[in-house]
């Protein structure tokens, strides 16, 4: 299963980049403008924002398009693509409008994701659309009073059995169950923020370990 770092903190982004199983980043303007420490930014602010993860990323780029139309958002997908090139996944919402710039960018070779989605048949829906990977945030279905497990196993269900190629990529991450449940129902990728991958890493007894392994060798020089 694909890891993702979720997050547009550079800080973060060179940290956890190094770490051997996080494969990409995941990123929006929300993300970024709060990074720089704003309520909004300019384009130029936001390109030159994922130029600078571009040049941390070797891996893929999740970013998310800032229009509601689907002209307004195929146009966003072009310029990011200019400037991530191929490590570009462009984020659309499952919107009506969305799965038609999903197409459109499809039909230029630009990957996309589909995001917010919220039901299998939307995700069956963007699939159809071209979407290379669909987005189901998973604590968002679980406030809707909905199981988000069952979500995550409707979409995998339906992309065996309809055999499509897209992938399944779980957002929307709030404590560290959630990522076990994910990886144990088989999803194809999911994207964690820093603090949570921090308690993922973290275990008490393994560093009391460590600290009795560490005691049993003097390192003499």
């Amino acid at each position: 299963m694909g890891i993702y770092l979720d997050s547009a903190v550079i800080s973060e982004i060179k940290e956890f980049i190094e770490l051997p199983f996080v494969e990409g980043v995941t990123t929006n303007p929300t993300l970024i403008a709060k990074a720089l420490g704003r309520d909004t930014i300019t384009w130029a602010e936001f390109e030159a924002h994922i130029k600078q993860i571009g040049e941390l990323v070797d891996g893929d780029i999740f970013v998310q398009t800032n229009h509601k139309d689907a002209k307004g958002m195929v146009e966003d997908g072009k310029k990011i693509h200019a400037v991530l090139g191929t490590k570009a996944v462009i984020k659309i919402p499952a919107t009506s409008e969305g799965l038609k710039a999903i197409s459109e960018l499809a039909d230029n070779d630009i990957r996309t994701a589909a995001t917010a989605v919220f039901t299998g048949v939307q995700a069956y829906l963007a699939m159809l659309s071209g979407a290379d990977f669909v987005i189901p945030y998973y604590s968002r279905v679980q406030k809707a009073a909905n199981d988000g497990l069952d979500l995550v196993e409707d979409i995998l269900d339906i992309i065996e059995s309809q055999e499509m190629e897209s992938q399944l990529l779980v957002a929307s991450i709030k404590n560290n169950f959630d990522v076990l449940e994910i990886i144990r129902a088989g999803a194809h990728a999911i994207t964690i923020p820093a603090d949570i991958i921090k308690e993922l890493l973290a275990h008490h007894q393994t560093e009391d370990a460590q600290a009795a392994f560490n005691k049993s060798l003097t390192v003499k020089g």
